[in-house]
C-alpha cells in the first residue's frame, strides 16, 4: 500500500516530541503491550507499507525471515520474544511514518499522528522491556535502529546525536564492527550483521553532522567490517553456507549500495587526508576530484545506467547516486575550502559552481515533482539541499537576466513549493527566516535590472515572493492587500543565527560535506549580513 494521492507528507506533522522522558524511552519497567498491538489484518498492512516504502531505503535484515516470524508471531501476540516484539512495534512506526495522514485515515482508520504517538511509545517501551541497553539481541538492535530512523525527524539534533550513539556502542559490543568478530557465524548471519552495521555507521554519522560535531577522523579507522553485497533478499537463505556472488547491476539493496559506495568513497578520502597525509595537510582538489570522478563512473557502470526509470525505485536511485556526486563535487570546489576566502573566484569557477547547485536542486524537483517517488519522501525530506539552495540564492543577487537566470528562479520556484515549511515555519525557524530575505533580495536585484533595461521583459512576482513579503511586512503597493494583520510581526534577523538554526542547517547538509567540515559561521555571515557569495 503506497501513497498515491496528491497530499504529500508534512515535514512537521506531530506535535509530540518524544525528548521530554529520560532518553525517551517509556518506563523503566515492564510494561505488556499485547492490548496495543493493531489487529492482525492491520497488522499485515503496515508489513506490506514497510516492503514498499522503507525497506528498500534501509535494508537492515532479511525481509522473507522477518515475515515469517511476523506471521508466527501474530497466532500469539501475548507470548511474544521481548525483542520480537520490539521489531514488530518498529515496523508499525516506520510504515505510518512514511506515508500520508491521508493514507493513514483511509488504510488504518486513524490519524497519522495519533498512529505515531501511541506506535512511537508502544516502541520505546518494547525496547525497554527487551533491556536494549544490556542486550545483544540483533532483533532489539534492529528494532532500536528503525525506531531512530522513523523518529529522527522529533528528537531535537543534539538528542538525537546521543541516542544514535547507542546503536553505535550495542553493535561494537556485539562485534559487528570488526570483520574477525563475525566469523563465528554463518555466511547469512554475517551478511545480516554487515547490512545492520553500516546502517548504523551512517545514521550516527549523520546525525553528528545534525547536531554540528565533527567527525572524529579516526572512526574510520576503528571498523574493518565489509559492505554487504549487492545481493536480493531472494539470493539469500539461513541455512546457506556460502555466500553468492554479488551481482552487478540492480539489486533490492540498489539503495543501500550506492550510499555504501558513495561512504567508502568519502571514507576512504578521509583516511588519505587525516591518515597518510596527516591532520594539518589537505589532499590537492585535482586528486579529490579524481576520487570523485572514479566513483561516478562505478556508479554509472554498475548501477545507474542498468537502472529502469519506469520502477520508482530504480529513478530514486538515480537522482539519489548523480545528485551526490554533484554535491561532493560542490564539496570539494566551494569557496570556504580555498586557503584565501577573500580571493575573487574566476567566472568560469563561479559558473562551474553555479551550475552544480542548479543540478543539485534539479533533482530535489525532479523527486518531489514525480508522484511515483512519494513513498519515499520520508527519507528524502531528511536531506534538503540547503548548501546549493543558498549558493543558488547569493549568485542571483548578481545574476539578474539571461535564459540560465530564468531557469535557475523556475528552480527556487520550485523549491518553494515542494518545503512549503521554507515560507510556514520561518516565524519561528531564524533559519528560514533568513533565506526569505535573501531570496526578497534576490529578486529585487532582479526586479531593478528590469526596471534599468527597458529591453527586458517585465517578470511576473510570484506568489512565493509575495508570501515572504507579507510574512516580513514588506509589500508594496496591492501587495499589502495580501497581509494578515492578526498575525503577529516577525523580528529581524541579528547577523548571526542561533546556535539551534544551525543545527537545523547541519541537519540538512548533502552527503558530500562527510569529507569535510563546513564552516557554518561562514554561512552565518553570508546569510546574516546578506554579503556577496564569492566575495
Amino acid at each position: 500500500m503506497t501513497d498515491n494521492g496528491d497530499d504529500k507528507i508534512s515535514p512537521v506533522t506531530e506535535n509530540w516530541s518524544p525528548g521530554g522522558r529520560i532518553l525517551g524511552f517509556g518506563h523503566p519497567r515492564f510494561v505488556s503491550l499485547r492490548t496495543v498491538h493493531p489487529p492482525v489484518p492491520q497488522i499485515f498492512q503496515l508489513w506490506q507499507i514497510f516492503l514498499i516504502n522503507v525497506n528498500p531505503i534501509v535494508m537492515c535484515f532479511h525481509a522473507p525471515s522477518i515475515q515469517q516470524m511476523i506471521s508466527e508471531a501474530v497466532s500469539d501476540l501475548g507470548n511474544l520474544a521481548h525483542s520480537t516484539e520490539a521489531l514488530l512495534f518498529s515496523i508499525y512506526l516506520s510504515s505510518v511514518a512514511s506515508v500520508s495522514d491521508d493514507v493513514c485515515q483511509r488504510v488504518l482508520g486513524e490519524t497519522r499522528s495519533d498512529l505515531v504517538l501511541r506506535f512511537s511509545e508502544a516502541a520505546e517501551q518494547a525496547l525497554v522491556n527487551a533491556e536494549f541497553l544490556r542486550s545483544t539481541n540483533i532483533h532489539a538492535l534492529q528494532a532500536l535502529t528503525l525506531y531512530l530512523l522513523a523518529t529522527r525527524r522529533l528528537y531535537d539534533p543534539h538528542t538525537l546525536w546521543l541516542l544514535t550513539g547507542i546503536p553505535n556502542r550495542i553493535g561494537r559490543a556485539m562485534g559487528l564492527h570488526r570483520e574477525d568478530s563475525l566469523r563465528s557465524f554463518s555466511a547469512f548471519e554475517r551478511e545480516i550483521r554487515r547490512r545492520l552495521w553500516w546502517q548504523i555507521v551512517i545514521m550516527d554519522t549523520r546525525s553528528a553532522q545534525l547536531s554540528g560535531v565533527a567527525v572524529d577522523p579516526s572512526f574510520n579507522l576503528s571498523w574493518d567490517t565489509k559492505r554487504p553485497l549487492n545481493l536480493s533478499d531472494s539470493d539469500l537463505c539461513p541455512s546457506m553456507e556460502v555466500l553468492p556472488a554479488e551481482s552487478e547491476g540492480p539489486t533490492e539493496m540498489l539503495f543501500c549500495e550506492i550510499r555504501f559506495e558513495i561512504g567508502e568513497c568519502i571514507r576512504q578520502l578521509t583516511v588519505m587526508e587525516t591518515g597518510e597525509m596527516g591532520p594539518s595537510n589537505v589532499m590537492p582538489l585535482a586528486e579529490e576530484g579524481r576520487a570523485i570522478d572514479t566513483l561516478e563512473t562505478r556508479l554509472e557502470a554498475r548501477y545507474l545506467r542498468k537502472c529502469d526509470s519506469s520502477i520508482p525505485f530504480h529513478l530514486l536511485a538515480m537522482y539519489l547516486g548523480r545528485s551526490s556526486v554533484c554535491q561532493m563535487r560542490l564539496a570539494i570546489f566551494h569557496p570556504q575550502r580555498y586557503p584565501d576566502k577573500g580571493a575573487t573566484l574566476a567566472p568560469d569557477e563561479k559558473d562551474r559552481l553555479f551550475s552544480l547547485g542548479l543540478q543539485i536542486l534539479e533533482f530535489d524537483n525532479l523527486t518531489y515533482s514525480n508522484t511515483r517517488l512519494r513513498p519515499y519522501l520520508w527519507h528524502v525530506a531528511m536531506s534538503f539541499p540547503f548548501e546549493a539552495f543558498i549558493l543558488v540564492l547569493t549568485e542571483l543577487v548578481t545574476r539578474v537576466q539571461g535564459d540560465s537566470v530564468d531557469r535557475a528562479w523556475a528552480k527556487v520556484s520550485q523549491v518553494y513549493e515542494d518545503h512549503p515549511e521554507l515560507i510556514t515555519a520561518s516565524k519561528t525557524n531564524t533559519l528560514f527566516f533568513a533565506l526569505g530575505g535573501l531570496t526578497i533580495r534576490a529578486w529585487k536585484e532582479r526586479a531593478a535590472a528590469v526596471q534599468k533595461h527597458s529591453s527586458l521583459y517585465l517578470p511576473i512576482e510570484p506568489p512565493f515572493i509575495i508570501k515572504l513579503r507579507v510574512l516580513r511586512d514588506d509589500s508594496p503597493g496591492q501587495e499589502a492587500l495580501y497581509t494578515n494583520a492578526s498575525e503577529p510581526a516577525v523580528p529581524q534577523v541579528a547577523g548571526h543565527l542561533a546556535a539551534g538554526e544551525m543545527d537545523h542547517v547541519m541537519s540538512r547538509t548533502p552527503l558530500a560535506t562527510d569529507m569535510t567540515q563546513i564552516d557554518w559561521e561562514y554561512w552565518q555571515n553570508l546569510i546574516g549580513e546578506q554579503g556577496d557569495f564569492f566575495q
